[in-house]
Order: structure tokens, then C-alpha cells, then sequence
């Protein structure tokens, strides 16, 4: 038996007896019924119901969604520099990594940085209007903090 990565071997599944070319240990249909074919598979499938998706838009002529792969600070040269296999189009909505290369705060409310700034801005206004202390009678409340303040001309 000749070595190497061409050499020719035996499928290493118990029972099979199909022969293997390069560098993998598994024949094709054994590959395809392991986890990491099946995996593999379902990764394939996803790629395609999310080219399939964009094609659609496209094809629509609809413009690019607020979220869009496009418009991802990952996204280089046409793919997912975070590594996805299905990153592109839409898929965005979908992702854990999705970050905007830039802030735009009319679109982008939900942005976990924007949010961190609105919940900053109200404790500086919380602690202002002295609900922090426990005697103060809406304290643990935001509610209508901004206008106690307005009412006391502070401005936050």
C-alpha cells in the first residue's frame, strides 16, 4: 500500500469497503451520513434559502434593508470576514456579530450602543431629580423624569 495524500485507501466506517482518494478518511456517502457531513449539509442549505432571499430582492429591484450584510463593519470585499458561510444579504437580522460601520441614530435605535447612551443619559436625570433617594416619592421610577427636571429649569 502506497502512503501520502493521494494514496489509495479503504473507507474507515465499519463495513464499508469503498475505496478513498486524497487526504480524507471517509468515502462520500459515509462522510454524508456523519455528523459533520450532516452539519456540513445544513450549512449548505442555509447558504442557499439566504442566496435564494437576496436574489429575490434583487430581482424585485428593492433597495438595500436597514440591516444587510452590506452594511456590517465584518462585511469586506463581498464577504463575511466573521466567517459565516450563509453572511450575506439579510442574514443580518439574523446574526449575533452584526455591528454598523456607522451610527445612524434615527435608524438605528436598537443599536446596543445607542441604548447604552439613551439608559446613561436617564440615570444622570434619575439621580438629578434625587429619586435615588429612597425618600424621594417616585423614587426606583423614570417615569416623567425629564419633565420633574424641566419643571425644577434643570436640562439634561
Amino acid at each position: 500500500m502506497s502512503y501520502g495524500p493521494y494514496a489509495k485507501k479503504i473507507c474507515s466506517t465499519d463495513g464499508c469497503t469503498t475505496r478513498v482518494y486524497g487526504v480524507g478518511v471517509l468515502c462520500g456517502k459515509c462522510h454524508a451520513n456523519s455528523p459533520e457531513g450532516k452539519a456540513e449539509k445544513n450549512r449548505q442549505a442555509l447558504r442557499l434559502a439566504w442566496q435564494r432571499r437576496e436574489d429575490a430582492r434583487l430581482a424585485a429591484g428593492l433597495p438595500l434593508p436597514k440591516m444587510h450584510c452590506n452594511r456590517c463593519l465584518h462585511w469586506d470585499d463581498g464577504l463575511c470576514t466573521m466567517g459565516f458561510p450563509e453572511g450575506f444579504g439579510s442574514f443580518a437580522k439574523d446574526c449575533s456579530c452584526y455591528t454598523v460601520g456607522q451610527i445612524n441614530l434615527d435608524a438605528e435605535t436598537n443599536h446596543p450602543d445607542i441604548q447604552e447612551m439613551v439608559q446613561q443619559r436617564l440615570d444622570r436625570a434619575y439621580e438629578l431629580a434625587g429619586r435615588h433617594e429612597p425618600s424621594h416619592p417616585f423614587h426606583s421610577l423614570y417615569t416623567d423624569v425629564f419633565g420633574e427636571l424641566a419643571v425644577k429649569g434643570i436640562a439634561v
